[in-house]
């Protein structure tokens, strides 16, 4: 039996996609599956241990890890970045921590590193019991700082939106807190999101496309509030504010923390 089953999307990313597998390696006390889904870039990576490699026609991270999850063998799911790292020893003590509980959401601690993935001091994790208002005003966790139960993303059908450009992660959580997901915080640092130098970056967006695709995540949590019939005054006002506010904003920031610092709700 397999507990967790981590999903690595990659394209051409072969160097980082190596350092995101050995970090995941660095794990003991819990049986994990590795998954790496290849977007199309056909490379036949040499991974050491048990790695599946799968492939896929170049359709973009999101489809890639909606592939991975439909092949995931583990109780529990993490997706992590080709280009981020998983913080050794730390996946399975927030196992440990998601199978004493009722929740079907573990969100943990993380840091910054910087390219060459020397970790930065601050440590980040944004949380309350109930996620969505914090969502809607912004505030965002890395992506691998989450640790789902499979069981409860398959019976709510949870997937990716392979239609997001960009934000994906965000519009993801989203999802899976408007669909009422139990969450719980844990204490344990969960791994590191790579900030990369000048000209290092894979994807490149512009301002208005981040404002539109944020606004359009908001939108669609709005539509679902309102067709599924789970209307709540506090969550639709919120998030009708918060479209409002950026409507009025000129240009979005590239990072999505500091992009709702100009817009968060108070």
């Amino acid at each position: 039996m397999i507990d967790v089953s981590i999903i690595i999307p990659t394209y051409k990313r072969p160097e980082l996609t190596a350092q995101a597998v050995n970090s995941c390696k660095k794990q003991s006390g819990c049986s994990i599956e590795i998954i790496v889904v290849h977007d199309g870039d056909n490379i036949d990576q040499k991974l050491d241990g048990n790695v599946r490699q799968i492939y896929q026609e170049h359709k973009g991270a999101a489809a890639a890890r909606n592939l991975g999850l439909s092949e995931a063998k583990g109780t529990y799911i993490k997706f992590l970045d080709s280009d981020d790292l998983l913080n050794p020893e730390s996946l399975c003590k927030q196992v440990v921590e998601l199978e004493k509980s009722n929740a079907d959401v573990s969100v943990g601690k993380w840091k910054y590193c910087d390219s060459e993935g020397n970790p930065e001091n601050h440590i980040h994790c944004e949380y309350i019991e109930d996620m969505l208002p914090i969502l809607v005003a912004g505030f965002w966790n890395a992506n691998f700082s989450y640790l789902f139960r499979k069981s409860w993303l398959i019976s709510n059908h949870c997937k990716w939106d392979i239609d997001c450009a960009v934000l994906q992660d965000f519009a993801f959580i989203m999802e899976v807190s408007l669909k009422r997901a139990r969450f719980i915080k844990s204490d344990i640092e969960t791994g590191f999101y790579r900030r990369h130098k000048l000209g290092q970056r894979v994807s490149r967006s512009s301002d208005e496309c981040r404002s539109k695709h944020y606004y359009e995540i908001l939108e669609s949590a709005q539509k679902y509030l309102l067709t599924s019939n789970k209307i709540n005054p506090v969550y639709t006002t919120l998030i009708d504010t918060q479209m409002k506010k950026i409507s009025a904003m000129e240009s979005i920031p590239e990072n999505i923390s500091a992009m709702t610092r100009a817009c968060r709700l108070t």
